[in-house]
């Protein structure tokens, strides 16, 4: 850098450190701008590797009220090393898009430790990428952690725990039938929980790790951890590879953000559009307190895309009745994942609120619907433990929540009796089919699928490990819910009467003889709401738009029920979809050429019959 002399910015923003060219010039010139701390002395610190090169001190013609400013003109082209300083403090960049030292996951680091890294822009070629814009209703979604999702050695690839691996896997996701991945924080946070380190600490923290990522972070900066270190390309490029390689596979890219209150609205309203515009991702989930959520959700360049929270003001976003043009808004609360974990395991008073949540489907904005995520219980640990079981954690097993609606099915843990295995198998089928015959938008966390387990931990929050990881080898018994995962997913994307645009209203506004959808209980046309009813079912008219009738039976008693059907006009009869007990049983049960007008289902039983006739 031959030229070192700070001039005067007409300008403290773009606060951060960038390169930028001036018309009819060749040099590069370089705009700095950070925020002035309570200090007398401020700059910038140039770094030779990690150790400390030019220090520069900006004088009050740099002052922008709490704002720094300054120019730097015709510095040659290359990638510079830096940190600000406030009198002897030293800090990083928190408008960084690199860090050179922050690369290996696990490594201690504290933020005055860090180097900001800025060099001029580098092409990529998005070769005419653009959002995909999945309707909610037709949206499959997959939630991970990038670095869990591969790490495991089973995983076999050759970038394990890296965006480059995440493409690895596309071919899986596609047979699952995912439209879309929600990833956890992807931007750049220190991975040790405390920011502050005494020496003497750093030798006993090592496995002290934030693993899921959820703090404040570098917004701006895609973490550097989670990149191939065989590939010669950035952070930046290799995440917008992984973007453009999912899209030219038709699956979505969301991305989780965490801010903990003390960021601004309108800083997070610029963090949301860098990513859209710069990575071309399709959504965002907010997490974190301190969300400006309705101003984001009304943001012009924002509605082009997915954006999830806990909730949003619907009635003043969409006044008087008023709709979107298309719902890029959507609720992701735990409300349906505790009602049917609830109804799975037999609860009383639970039915009502189970049909509620079944035909759940706003029409201004999506509902995000899960029994398992991260947290709380994975759904292989959600029937086999009563009781979370964190002491990994070093917390005393006091972390994690302790109102999980858990069933262990008799046995806690692993167990090695038929019996309980066939149990737990059914349940966890019974789960996934409340998550993808409801309406909304099903979501699925990786592993989930075949019923990988966390040992009991539902807050594994620091577990770096098998914990954590997800291990890709499975027995027969995970084979056969993998299997039935994905032909469920199959089903509910083939009949749209499963993910319809707008509510169904359980009305006969067609005077076609029975409403849209409507509830039956162990008799016909008579729903069961009382308390200690398990049993209830839904008819879906095939009157309204497919032709074809479906029935769902969902028996969560511990004993067996006798369901009536609801007769069919002329020349059609019920046949069997599937079910999540004994397929023969229920077959039986239907077989033959005279029309039965029940059906006997297994204790803890969901199953699914349309109407068919010799056309169909």
């Amino acid at each position: 850098m031959k030229n070192l002399i700070p001039k005067k910015s007409t300008t403290p923003y773009p606060l951060g450190v960038f390169f930028y060219q001036k018309p009819g010039l060749t040099g590069w010139n370089l705009h700095v701008a950070f925020e002035k701390k309570d200090c007398k002395t401020c700059g910038i610190l140039f770094l030779k590797g990690n150790k400390p090169g030019v220090k520069i001190s900006f004088t009050e013609e740099n002052f922008f009220g709490n704002l720094v400013s300054a120019e730097f003109e015709q510095i040659a082209p290359a990638k510079i090393n830096y940190r600000f300083f406030c009198d002897e403090t030293e800090f990083a960049d928190p408008y960084c898009k690199e860090f050179a030292n922050h690369r290996t996951w696990g490594k201690i680091l504290e933020q005055s430790e860090l180097e900001c890294c800025a060099e001029p822009e580098k092409m990529f070629d998005w070769e005419k990428d653009r959002l995909l814009h999945i309707p909610m209703e037709n949206s499959i979604l997959y939630g991970l952690h990038v670095r869990g999702f591969t790490k495991h050695v089973s995983a076999k690839t050759d970038s394990r725990g890296s965006f480059l691996g995440m493409t690895d896997k596309i071919p899986y996701l596609k047979e699952l039938g995912i439209t879309g991945i929600v990833c956890m924080p992807v931007y750049t946070f220190l991975e040790q929980e405390k920011e502050t380190l005494q020496k003497q600490e750093r030798k006993t923290l090592t496995e002290q790790i934030n693993y899921w990522g959820f703090k404040k972070g570098f917004y701006y900066a895609p973490n550097a951890c989670y990149t191939d270190k065989k590939s010669v390309e950035s952070p930046d490029i290799q995440f917008k590879q992984m973007v453009k390689t999912f899209h030219q596979n038709g699956i979505e890219v969301l991305l989780q953000f965490y801010f903990d209150g003390t960021t601004d609205e309108a800083e997070i309203l610029n963090v949301l559009r860098y990513w859209r515009l710069q990575y071309h991702v399709d959504g965002f989930h907010l997490k974190g307190a301190g969300i400006p959520a309705d101003l984001l959700a009304a943001d012009p360049l924002l509605q082009d895309g997915k954006l999830f929270y806990y909730d949003f003001s619907y009635d003043k976003l969409f006044p008087n009745g008023g709709q979107p043009q298309r719902r890029h808004l959507a609720s992701f609360q735990n409300t349906f994942q505790l009602t049917m974990r609830k109804f799975l395991k037999g609860d009383d008073n639970i039915v009502q609120d189970v049909v509620n949540l079944l035909r759940e489907n706003p029409s201004t904005h999506g509902v995000i619907h899960y029994i398992a995520d991260y947290e709380g219980f994975r759904l292989a640990d959600l029937v086999s433990y009563e009781r979370k079981h964190n002491e990994a954690n070093g917390e005393n097993n006091l972390d994690g929540t302790d109102y999980n609606c858990s069933w262990n099915c008799g046995v806690e843990g692993p167990s090695r009796r038929k019996m309980i295995q066939e149990l737990r198998l059914k349940l966890m089928k019974n789960a996934l089919t409340m998550v993808f015959l409801a309406q909304g938008t099903p979501y699925l966390f990786m592993g989930d699928e075949f019923g990988f387990s966390q040992q009991g931990n539902n807050n594994p929050y620091c577990q770096d490990n098998e914990i954590s990881w997800l291990n890709w080898k499975w027995n027969s018994t995970q084979q056969e819910l993998l299997d039935f995962t994905r032909e469920l997913i199959s089903f509910r994307k083939k009949n749209i009467v499963f993910h319809q645009l707008t509510e169904y209203r359980m009305m006969d506004y067609k005077r076609a003889g029975s409403p849209d959808l409507s509830i039956h209980g162990l008799q016909a046309w008579k729903a069961d709401i009382r308390t200690y009813s398990r049993e209830i079912a839904l008819l879906y008219s095939g009157a309204y738009g497919t032709g074809t009738s479906f029935f769902t039976a969902y028996n969560m008693h511990w004993q067996e029920q006798t369901f009536a059907l609801p007769s069919l006009s002329k020349g059609e009869h019920w046949q069997w979809c599937f079910d999540t007990s004994d397929k023969e049983l229920c077959k039986k049960i239907i077989a033959g050429s005279e029309q039965k007008n029940y059906v006997t289902l297994p204790e803890r039983t969901i199953a699914v019959y349309r109407s068919s006739n010799e056309s169909n």
